[in-house]
Parts: structure tokens; C-alpha cells; sequence
């Protein structure tokens, strides 16, 4: 494993509505994003209740873009799914309860190459401003509120990578 570096890129805040929320990324090599959704249970209708799937519904859009063009351009149950079919990640939530206000809380990561900390396939360094991480939430989803969020990176210094993968959402309507 390289030597990296472990950054809050932004700190805990509740997402106060439905939006865009854009932020640059660092410049060093960038292996990981990690996305931290954090919401409190929704169960004063336990029919209302959904354990993961209503937490990844939170985030309808997430896109890594390098001077504008995607990267990374994925909604949060694909995000999930190519973490833990393609790189082998686990998605764990944290306090899976059904109490009523207990905060849970999960984390997608956006792994940019085949495998975190590989110097040889990670984001190559940019210039301040060139690498974008656009979220779209959707915080009035049923199941949850009181929606926070956490983004932190994972860096590694003097990487120069030969690989980067590119990874979007293909829609296709078969016949």
C-alpha cells in the first residue's frame, strides 16, 4: 500500500433541501471519495420505514468531473452496487434500527481506479478547480429526515498512475 493522505474534504452538515451541492476536489492523486449520508429514522409510521435502499435513494445523482466532463456519474443504489460488485467493498449502516430519531448512517465510496490505494490506477493530480464533485440530494424521500452529510478523500502523494477508469450510468429501455 502507498503512503497516503486522509482528508475531510467537508465536514458533518444536515443537507437543509433538495439540490446540487458542488465541491472541489483536491489536486494531489486522488484514489477514494468517501461519502458519508447520515439520517435520522423516520418511524412514527413503520410503514414508512426502509432500511438501505431509501438511504442510497438519498442521493439521486453524484458525478466526478474532471473540467466538466464525468468521471464518475452515478445515483447512489448504482454507487452502492459498483462498490460492492465491481470493487468488492462492503456497505455497512451503522445503527440499523427501527427507533424512531436514531441516526444511522452509511458510506459510498467512489473508488477511482480497480482498487483503492493503488498508485498505478487512481486520479492523476490536477490543477485547483478541475476536479468537481457534484451530489444531487433527495432528503424528502420516506423513511428518514433530519439528513447529514460528510465528504472525505483519500490522497496519494507522488502516485502516477497508467490507469483511470471511467464509470456512468447507461439507461437502456430493451424491447
Amino acid at each position: 500500500m502507498a503512503d497516503y493522505t486522509f482528508s475531510r474534504l467537508v465536514s458533518d452538515a444536515a443537507v437543509a433541501a433538495d439540490g446540487l451541492e458542488s465541491l472541489d476536489l483536491p489536486v494531489q492523486p486522488l484514489s477514494v471519495v468517501l461519502v458519508e449520508i447520515s439520517p435520522l429514522n423516520e418511524t412514527s409510521t413503520i410503514g414508512n420505514f426502509r432500511l438501505l435502499e431509501a438511504l442510497l435513494s438519498a442521493v439521486d445523482n453524484v458525478a466526478v468531473r474532471w473540467k466538466g466532463d464525468p468521471v464518475v456519474n452515478v445515483n447512489g443504489v448504482d454507487l452502492a452496487a459498483l462498490s460492492l460488485l465491481w470493487h468488492k467493498l462492503s456497505i455497512w449502516q451503522s445503527n440499523a434500527v427501527e427507533t424512531d430519531n436514531d441516526r444511522r448512517s452509511i458510506v459510498l465510496p467512489i473508488v477511482l481506479g480497480k482498487r483503492p490505494f493503488d498508485v498505478n490506477e487512481c486520479f492523476p493530480r490536477s490543477l485547483k478547480g478541475e476536479l468537481r464533485l457534484d451530489i444531487t440530494w433527495d432528503i424528502a424521500d420516506t423513511g428518514f429526515d433530519g439528513l447529514r452529510r460528510s465528504v472525505h478523500t483519500i490522497e496519494l502523494p507522488g502516485a502516477d498512475p497508467k490507469f483511470v477508469e471511467k464509470k456512468v450510468t447507461l439507461a437502456r429501455t430493451w424491447p
